[in-house]
């Protein structure tokens, strides 16, 4: 008797102890299976390139070139479906953004942004563009910047930019800025307008110059030779389009036939990629 009770004491303690190490490995295993299963709820969703997104400066009334900020799904098995994508005026969202209602799995899509300023002024949104969706931290704000700067007032017809007949009677040149600041991202491209006016009774000829005048800079509409007819305006487009990060600057010498300016007018242009 005493030995078929020490057995049945045997036994069950044998089964008791089964019973807590089969306890102790579920909560192990069920973590290990935790850790190597993707993150199906929440995938990360990285953006690029880090904020703030700046837009320099531009002219009020006018909408600048379009600059990209790119989604990435980090999760190669899941999409990342997005809810919303909402951008605060005056920034605008370009009809050639490509990002739907989701993110593929390992895939990518572009949202591009302008800038559209209506008064003068620098604008800083930290919440500049907001997404919304199904990953880790959402919603995500972005933080877009921009200056708007004043155009000139013309006294005349703005359309006509330049006359074939001279007027006489002197020319008066204005410039509506003396510095342009540009930022872009690697591979995108920002702008920024020099408006040139005549403010007197007679045709106003102008020439501009840079000294370097070289990628990633470059100018529309400017040269020499340009003729401005009284109360009009002719408008020469600042081009920063870098293919790498880096800085550069430039300085653009205005000269013309005004009297009251005989030394150049210096437009200094400073440009930066990160």
């Amino acid at each position: 008797m005493r030995f078929r009770s020490f057995m049945r004491s045997i036994f069950g303690l044998a089964f008791l102890l089964l019973f807590l190490l089969n306890a102790l490995a579920r909560p192990a295993l069920a973590q290990s299976d935790e850790a190597s299963s993707p993150d199906v709820k929440h995938p990360k969703l990285k953006v690029s390139p880090k904020p703030p997104l700046s837009f320099g400066e531009e002219t009020v009334g006018l909408t600048s070139p379009t600059q990209t900020v790119t989604l990435f799904n980090q999760s190669g098995s899941f999409a990342i479906p997005l809810t919303s994508i909402r951008v605060k005026a005056p920034f605008v969202k370009a009809n050639t953004t490509n990002c739907g209602t989701g993110v593929p799995a390992g895939g990518s899509c572009d949202i591009n942004i302008a800038f559209k300023p209506t008064v003068p002024g620098k604008v800083d949104l930290n919440r500049g563009l907001t997404i919304a969706g199904a990953f880790k931290n959402t919603p995500l704000f972005y933080a877009l910047r921009g200056t708007g700067v004043s155009g000139p007032t013309p006294t005349a017809t703005p359309s006509a930019t330049s006359t074939s007949t001279p007027i006489p009677g002197p020319g008066h040149i204005a410039v509506n800025r003396k510095a342009i600041n540009l930022a872009a991202a690697p591979n995108s491209t920002a702008s920024a307008s020099i408006t040139i006016t005549n403010t007197g009774v007679g045709t106003l000829t102008a020439n501009l110059t840079s000294p370097k005048h070289e990628p990633p800079l470059s100018e529309v509409g400017g040269g020499s030779g340009i003729t401005i007819a009284p109360g009009a305006i002719h408008n020469v487009i600042v081009v920063f389009s870098p293919t790498k990060k880096g800085s550069t600057s430039d300085l653009i010498l205005i000269t013309s036939n005004d009297p009251n300016h005989k030394k150049a007018i210096k437009v200094k242009v400073k440009a930066k990629s990160k």
